[in-house]
């Protein structure tokens, strides 16, 4: 798979995640709406959390193999220091 190609289908990845955790948003706008109990709201919104850390993570795994990509063809060690930096972030 060509770099440009890889991208795109990144890309698409991320959007696809992007419009499930939009449609659970609205969902959950619904469910106030109808006056739902308090425990379903919370269990809907840990879900929009759930999707939401997943898509984060997802963008994580992007940019690594973008910075691994990159370094392997200047020959530096950028990389590793991206990757610590990421692990740092990943923890806050």
């Amino acid at each position: 798979m060509s770099e440009n190609s890889s991208s795109l289908e990144r890309q698409k990845q991320m959007l696809h995640r992007i419009h499930r955790i939009q449609g659970q948003v609205t969902a959950l706008e619904r469910r106030i709406s109808d006056e739902k109990s308090c425990e379903a709201l919370v269990i809907h919104a840990r879900a929009i959390e759930r999707a939401t850390a997943s898509l984060i993570t997802f963008m994580i795994c992007c940019h690594l193999e973008e910075q691994l990509q990159e370094s392997m063809q200047d020959g530096s060690h950028s990389a590793l220091r991206e990757i610590e930096r990421l692990l740092t972030l990943i923890r806050l």
